[in-house]
């Protein structure tokens, strides 16, 4: 679906993205077919969709649980997107606010992402936005603060031995 946008962007904003803007049928089957193909969007796509990402990702429906490993991962990304924060495609702002107000589910799995992606050791990869994420953007209030959320946490502290200390 999303792909037309490349091709036709007027077109994809009449007749898809502007069906995000509506409950129903017709907004579940274009995440349904967004979410199926579990890419990240390029940059101009990202821009044009991450409101409706960023609601979805708050919203405690049924439809949105079902596409939540992936949501997490696209909004991480986003967040991941540049090294400089000004420049990222998801303010820290914004990926707090949506910690705090999606579910654990969303929480966790976005835990799960960082957890993978900053294990790989590349330069300017994920293994230095770690630090920046914990401090910076993992929010500290009581309302995100579980068993489950504590044992990703631990997982997380314990997935490398390098940065361990850091991450504590």
């Amino acid at each position: 679906g999303f792909m037309f946008y490349e091709i036709d962007p007027i077109w994809t904003q009449e007749n898809l993205i502007s069906v995000l803007d509506q409950e129903g049928a017709d907004q579940n089957a274009i995440w349904a077919g967004f979410f199926w193909s579990a890419k990240i969007p390029h940059q101009k796509l990202y821009i044009r969709l991450k409101p409706h990402l960023l609601r979805l990702a708050r919203k405690k429906s049924m439809e949105r649980r079902r596409h939540t490993e992936i949501l997490s991962g696209i909004i991480l990304a986003g967040w991941g997107s540049d090294q400089e924060a000004s420049e990222r495609l998801v303010t820290n702002a914004e990926m707090r606010d949506v910690l705090i107000n999606a579910d654990e589910e969303f929480r966790s799995q976005t835990l799960w992402h960082l957890e993978r992606w900053s294990s790989k050791e590349e330069k300017g990869g994920w293994g230095t936005k770690l630090a920046v994420f914990l401090n910076e953007v993992w929010p500290r209030h009581k309302k995100v603060k579980s068993p489950r959320i504590s044992a990703r946490l631990c997982d997380l502290a314990f997935s490398s031995a390098a940065k361990f200390s850091k991450i504590v």
